[in-house]
């Protein structure tokens, strides 16, 4: 028997996470003013206006411990099917805490832990990276279920580079650093 392997593209994720977003926030009747759930859905993927950045994450999801603290978590994943043949992987788990609560505008600043793989298949390239961030968000509620927001922040990266069929060095480690996300832009879904 043959086995056929389909990949799911970057595309139809985005899709697939724009209905499963639309769904669960249609069903809201009933609830009261605070929303626990939050799914968030980076801007820069679909609108080239927007930026997509090194802290930029695809899609979002923060539990709101209550109106002042909530869990955050994100993840990325892009599969390039051209001449590199590269895939990445992104993921972040995080705490953030609200600071500034207006009417329909909120400040509050976040910490997120982050970890990032990518490989790239043509030239066996290994890249692993670990990360801290600070950010300081900005968030507007355009209704009780749908917000815009921006997170700036300071980024820190450790990372590894393994290339085993290179001459010379096959690995190599380094730090980064950066003050990033300037521009981008999360609209997030709540219910």
């Amino acid at each position: 028997m043959i086995g056929i392997k389909k990949k799911i593209s970057s595309n139809q994720m985005k899709v697939l996470s724009i209905i499963i977003a639309i769904i669960l926030s249609i069903n809201t009747y009933g609830q009261d003013d605070f929303c626990k759930h939050q799914f968030g859905i980076n801007m820069g993927e679909f609108v080239p206006l927007f930026k997509t950045q090194t802290g930029n994450f695809d899609l979002n999801y923060y539990y709101h411990l209550n109106e002042k603290h909530h869990l955050r978590s994100g993840f990325s994943y892009k599969n390039v099917i051209d001449e590199t043949g590269e895939v990445d992987f992104n993921a972040r788990l995080g705490f953030g805490k609200t600071i500034r609560q207006l009417k329909k505008l909120h400040l509050y600043v976040a910490s997120d832990a982050s970890w990032l793989y990518s490989k790239n298949h043509i030239d066996e390239r290994y890249f692993y990276k670990v990360g801290l961030s600070l950010m300081m968000g900005i968030r507007y509620h355009l209704s009780k279920n749908i917000s815009v927001s921006s997170e700036p922040g300071f980024f820190w990266y450790s990372g590894y580079s393994k290339r085993p069929n290179s001459f010379g060095s096959p690995s190599s480690t380094w730090q980064e650093h950066s003050i990033d996300n300037i521009g981008q832009l999360l609209i997030s879904f709540h219910f």
